[in-house]
């Protein structure tokens, strides 16, 4: 009686059990779809609607010269497939068309290609749609995060038990090699724009926080830059400023990445209740000037969707 994702996803459960044994989870038979739009948000919280209607969509990320938008849209059915909007022409363009599930988008640094996940494997197509798919890696469970200055991969995969953090050669068939696998979930992998350091999500702590490493040796330091809760970091196009997700807020951080990495006050930017963060992918991006922020905000549920019921179980262990 547990609603799941459907297989051609992940089939996750959706349930949650609490340190004191509660229990709750989604009862099966509401799906709890909701429409998304994408908006500007301004210095001032101004939001401006991109033209984009509302959609199943997630994991938005901005071209590298800031005119092209990626995206993931799926269907009711849970299928979803690659698009790739305009900014000038305000036109949306479906860049996959393979059945089930094309996720997580990454803009290649020149910008000519899309990386993305599929149910076989981390696929690039060319940004235009011309052209066949071409297999960069080989394998379920696998998502793109970030490119290396020498054109590597930076991946994030199901380990034993954990998500881990690895790195590879796009070729098809070559074989990841693990850069963080210590038995936590370590997951959402961002280079710095300067390639030196690499933000992540970890779990060691009992939750979610943000840690920075250098990169490549990230054996040699670490700092933890969250304190309270920390989720999907983000650097902004300049390298000065790295954003995440606190529980409450959206927090820009001040950063210095070039000689050694150091960094400042926090500061919340944005309510995060104001905005939705569908799970699992990018939830959000910066214009390439640093003056606004792209976020999705909820647009009421999906046509012909029950809502879905949340059952709580006391005493449950």
């Amino acid at each position: 009686g547990v609603m799941r994702a459907p297989a051609n996803v992940t089939a996750a459960a959706n349930y949650g059990v609490a340190d004191d044994g509660t229990l709750v989870y989604a009862a099966a038979g509401g799906n709890g779809l909701r429409y998304i739009t994408p908006v500007w948000v301004d210095s001032r919280g101004h939001e401006e609607p991109l033209g984009i209607q509302p959609c199943l969509c997630a994991g938005p990320i901005i071209s590298p010269d800031g005119r092209q938008l990626a995206l993931t849209i799926g269907t009711l059915e849970g299928d979803a497939d690659i698009y790739v909007w305009s900014f000038a022409a305000r036109t949306l363009t479906r860049l996959t068309f393979d059945p089930g599930f094309q996720a997580v988008p990454l803009w290649s640094p020149d910008g000519q290609r899309i990386a993305y996940l599929s149910a076989q494997g981390v696929f690039a197509r060319k940004a235009d749609g011309s052209g066949d798919p071409q297999l960069l890696v080989a394998g379920g469970e696998i998502a793109p995060w970030s490119w290396t200055p020498d054109g590597r991969l930076v991946i994030q995969q199901a380990g034993a038990g954990s998500q881990d953090i690895a790195v590879v050669s796009p070729t098809g068939h070559a074989t990841p090699q693990p850069l963080l696998a210590e038995g936590f979930n370590e997951t959402r992998p961002m280079l710095s724009p300067n390639g030196r350091w690499i933000a992540y999500e970890s779990d060691e702590s009992g939750r979610s926080e943000i840690y920075v490493r250098p990169f490549p040796d990230v054996a040699a330091d670490r700092w933890q830059v969250s304190a309270g809760g920390g989720e999907n970091p983000k650097w902004a196009r300049d390298g000065h400023t790295l954003y995440f997700l606190s529980p409450t807020a959206l927090v820009a951080l001040p950063v210095e990445t070039t000689a050694d990495f150091r960094w400042g006050t926090p500061k919340n930017v944005l309510d995060r209740k104001r905005y939705v963060y569908p799970h699992g992918v990018r939830q959000y991006d910066i214009s390439p000037d640093g003056q606004r922020l792209l976020m999705l905000k909820d647009a009421g549920p999906a046509s012909g969707t029950a809502a879905a019921k949340f059952i709580v179980v006391q005493d449950a262990l």
